[in-house]
């Protein structure tokens, strides 16, 4: 074999032997320093490029592990994720069936009075199948709760699967029930591990599409499980009429790498932060804790000295031979053996630096997981302006996230509803099953979930006002911003009250007359506690006018007739 030898000439590195043929030409390298090995700090970096199966397959179950042990045992984690599920999940999301009225009315020719018939009697039979323990396969949870342990599992584990399962049993609405499978049991059995198409228990057609998935039939991590009595249980993705049997929910706020198969968990990029910031935590308040506390010694010259708290052996009943284990206590006075000394540390008390270096991880850990620092401490001591954006910004990455629970879980959990009454009766929708499009109109819905907290809650009446009236935004928008409702809903109960107010004898025009024109209390302090010219804060007078120009754009609100 000739040994090559390598010809650098401006631009191009050509590699070429003694009566090669012809020469090969490699590209040179790039401007960018981060590419470079013969950087100091950048030469022991040399991460592989693996594909997103090889890198995260082998992780996941690590993650997943350490992920849950410090949800569990780690303050800080635990409360990142109860503050993201009541940003994303609250108390639970409404569903509004709206179907896409042009659609049905082209293709089907309904009319207003038929779709305002369906999305009544479906929103009906939606609440009636939801808000039971009728839609949990193990009868123990209604579906807003599902959906919250859908979240916390994915956006925990990385991934988990919920299978559609029929079970009629009586006083049951409907036969539909959810099996909620956790991301530990999709796994690939053992005699399988060889089978190209399956990736961690999901099994792939050439293309990438999921066919099935194998879920293990008792938890891997069971304690009382038999070694080598490990078995599975193949669940199609798709039944024999082409619909979904099975949801793979993924966490993918966490994975979005093409060609990826299972998800991550959320908290991964920070599990090192995480640990270490909890060792830290217990380890300063362990030495704090020893810090405060005070013991007084006497030596004695008899041969066996009694002790009595404070620095005293923890089993007093070991043979002399053995070492001897003590402890410190309280305000204690002990009396030592002859010949014995004590050698005492005295470590500070709390450091300053503990503070301000433990927040600065935090905003580090907030920014990994799209949580401001003022949310996952739950303090908010910024001003206004900082405050509400860093709620702004919270509530961006919840409705992210709400989105992924929407298209993986709740709507074809709806889809799989609508099939079932429309096959059975209980809702008439012509067309449903001959036409997919006409089937997607049937299927539109509106999900509204926790809203973001109103630091001024006059500020955002005035702000949602102003929208409406530059036609920037509409009722049924600005309801669903600020409450979370749904603004026909609310009209209808409202004209409802109104009038149960005059028949009560109230003249609710003159309440509406007293809060047009009453005058605004002067006041010596404006929104930043500085005084304000005359006494009169702008923030309330801004308030005060968008009050008034609600009023007089719109008077009828004022009342509300019928």
């Amino acid at each position: 074999m000739s040994r090559r030898r390598a010809i650098r000439t401006p631009g191009v590195t050509v590699l070429s032997a003694p009566h090669a043929p012809r020469a090969m030409l490699i590209p040179p390298a790039g401007a960018h320093d981060g590419a470079r090995n013969d950087l100091r700090e950048l030469r022991s970096w040399t991460p592989y490029a693996g594909s997103a199966i090889s890198d995260n397959v082998g992780d996941l179950p690590y993650l997943r592990s350490r992920a849950r042990d410090l949800v569990r045992n780690a303050p800080l984690a635990a409360g990142a994720r109860q503050t993201v599920r009541m940003g994303v999940i609250g108390a639970g999301l409404d569903l509004y069936p709206r179907v896409v009225r042009g659609i049905l009315e082209r293709r089907q020719g309904l009319t207003k009075e038929a779709m305002d018939t369906f999305e009544r009697d479906a929103a009906e039979l939606w609440w009636a199948w939801q808000d039971s323990t009728g839609c949990d396969i193990e009868r123990s949870r209604r579906f807003r709760a599902l959906t919250a342990q859908v979240f916390t599992s994915a956006w925990t584990d990385g991934d988990m699967l919920v299978i559609r399962r029929h079970k009629a049993l009586d006083g049951d609405v409907l036969s539909l029930k959810l099996q909620l499978i956790e991301g530990d049991r999709l796994s690939t059995p053992q005699d399988r591990v060889h089978d190209p198409r399956i990736v961690d228990g999901v099994v792939r057609d050439a293309d990438g599409a999921p066919l099935g998935y194998y879920v293990e039939d008792v938890h891997p991590g069971e304690r009382y499980i038999r070694p080598g009595t490990r078995t599975w249980t193949y669940q199609p993705a798709f039944g024999p009429d082409g619909s979904r049997r099975v949801l793979h929910v993924r966490n993918l706020s966490a994975e979005d790498r093409i060609g990826a198969v299972r998800g991550l968990p959320s908290l991964g990029p920070v599990i090192v932060l995480l640990k270490q910031i909890t060792r830290y935590t217990n380890a300063e308040l362990m030495r704090n804790v020893v810090a405060s506390m005070f013991t007084v010694f006497i030596e004695s010259d008899r041969q066996h000295a009694s002790s009595s708290g404070g620095l005293a052996p923890i089993d007093p009943n070991r043979a002399e031979e053995e070492s001897w284990e003590y402890r410190l206590d309280h305000g204690a006075v002990v009396e030592m053996e002859p010949g014995k000394k004590i050698s005492l540390a005295n470590p500070p008390g709390p450091t300053a630096t503990f503070d301000p270096f433990t927040n600065m991880l935090l905003r580090q850990m907030g920014a990994a997981i799209n949580v401001p620092y003022e949310l996952l401490v739950r303090h908010f001591s910024s001003s206004y302006s900082a405050s509400r954006a860093a709620v702004n910004f919270a509530y961006e990455a919840f409705e992210i996230m709400r989105g992924w629970v929407e298209d993986d879980f709740v709507a074809p959990v709806y889809e799989w509803f609508l099939y079932e009454a429309i096959g059975l009766g209980l809702l008439d929708a012509p067309g449903f099953q001959d036409d997919p499009l006409v089937r997607r109109a049937y299927s539109n819905f509106r999900l509204t979930g926790p809203v973001a907290p109103q630091l001024d809650p006059l500020k955002e009446a005035a702000s949602s006002e102003l929208r409406m009236s530059a036609l920037l935004s509409t009722h049924e928008e600005e309801t669903a911003r600020t409450t979370g409702g749904d603004w026909t809903d609310n009209l209808a109960q409202m004209i409802k009250e109104r009038q149960q107010i005059r028949d009560g004898g109230l003249d609710v025009e003159e309440r509406a007359e007293r809060v047009r024109t009453e005058p605004v209390k002067p006041t010596d302090e404006s929104e930043d506690g500085q005084a304000s010219p005359g006494g009169q804060p702008a923030e309330r007078a801004a308030r005060r006018a968008a009050l008034r120009v609600l009023f007089a754009s719109e008077p009828e609100l004022a009342g509300l007739r019928p």
